[in-house]
């Protein structure tokens, strides 16, 4: 290119040389070398460029992919998105695109999207507020401590210091009458803000939080601010005996809807021209604000878990039994899983074999071809 613009540029030299020679010789091959000048700067992000808009169907051998996704028969949905297309969508074991999917604590991550967005609306003030704000009728009572030593920042990032709800605790949780107050009144056993204790408890506080702040239920909430603008309706979603909608758990969507909350992440909270979720939300979600205890290399922001994949940080929206949205802004990449959660033999190993799938036959080829890529533009 800078060869053809320089011999034009020359020709167009000698055409007026018997003119002005010197002066038009002189700035024809200034403006030459600028434009080289100019074209090589830019060489590595046109190549880099190109070559990222037409990796992914070249770099990922979805046959392999499939081979592997067919091989868990718990699986039922895997969708890969790169630079606004599906490049990859089946359904598996009898399941459909029409059919919605229990997400588990998978809706952990858009109860998270709701509290921003509350935030941005000025229902909540911040995320540095006292949850006894919402609850007054804890004043002047035993509990009064507890809850006023709680920001919703510490029920954010699983650091309440409450005793978690989840695992043993779990089934005498759910068959209290009040799962708020059975979650408060679970005994306090670190500072809040002093470590990670994963609870559901702690993310159903945030449903009922989000009620009393906003006026309306969550699932109202989150079909006006988040559902509408993202295209879809929201599914079923269970409520605790009072009435607010589980925080944490059991909240059903399309794995499509998935892939448009997913997206709308990707993009900073943006989807289809319109601010969803605030930019710096989205930052701060994916923050490592906490370690989680359940192993090395992970982490938690707020409502997304940091996990170590391919030598990456990728940010993930983790449902149990394997719901999953994964988001990588490093490959411009959304990718989604859903599978069956209810009991059996083939439950064991699942969710480590379809890690494994994510991780090796989609992330680490694009790091392979990312440092490819990186070696050849630093060698030119």
């Amino acid at each position: 290119m800078a060869v053809i613009v320089y011999d034009a540029i020359q020709q167009c030299s000698l055409d007026t040389r018997n003119k002005q020679e010197d002066d038009t010789l002189f700035h024809a091959r200034s403006m030459a070398v600028i434009i080289w000048l100019t074209f090589s700067a830019a060489l590595p992000q046109i190549l880099s460029a190109q070559l990222t808009e037409s990796s992914a169907a070249n770099t990922l051998n979805l046959e392999a992919v499939e081979t592997s996704a067919e091989q868990l028969p718990r699986l039922h949905s895997l969708i890969i998105h790169q630079h606004g297309e599906t490049i990859y969508e089946r359904y598996f074991n009898g399941r459909s695109a029409s059919q919605p999917a229990n997400m588990k604590s998978a809706s952990k991550s858009v109860i998270s999207a709701l509290i921003g967005i509350a935030i941005e609306e000025g229902f909540i003030d911040s995320v540095e507020q006292p949850i006894i704000e919402f609850f007054p009728e804890y004043v002047n009572t035993d509990l009064a401590p507890t809850v006023a030593s709680i920001t919703v920042e510490d029920l954010l990032t699983m650091q309440s210091g409450l005793t978690s709800t989840s695992g043993r605790n779990y089934g005498r949780w759910v068959v209290s009458d009040d799962w708020v107050d059975a979650a408060l009144r679970m005994p306090m056993i670190a500072e809040p803000g002093s470590r990670m204790i994963y609870s559901t408890g702690t993310t159903h506080i945030l449903s009922a939080i989000l009620e009393r702040a906003s006026g309306l239920n969550a699932k109202a909430f989150a079909q006006r601010y988040l559902a509408d603008p993202l295209g879809f309706r929201m599914a079923y979603w269970s409520q605790d005996p009072k009435g607010v909608y589980f925080g944490g758990n059991d909240m059903e969507m399309r794995p499509r809807d998935m892939l448009a909350f997913g997206l709308m992440y990707l993009s900073q909270g943006r989807f289809d021209g319109q601010q969803v979720v605030p930019g710096d939300w989205v930052q701060e979600s994916f923050q490592a604000h906490a370690q989680s205890p359940r192993g090395e290399g992970r982490f938690y922001g707020y409502g997304w878990w940091l996990r170590d994949m391919a030598g990456l940080q990728v940010p993930l929206a983790w449902g149990f039994g394997g719901q999953l949205i994964f988001v990588l802004p490093m490959f411009d990449m959304v990718v989604v899983a859903t599978s069956d959660s209810t009991p059996g033999d083939t439950r064991r190993g699942h969710l480590g074999r379809l890690y494994d799938l994510i991780e090796f036959q989609i992330v680490a080829p694009l790091v392979a071809q990312q440092q490819a890529l990186q070696s050849a533009v630093s060698h030119r």
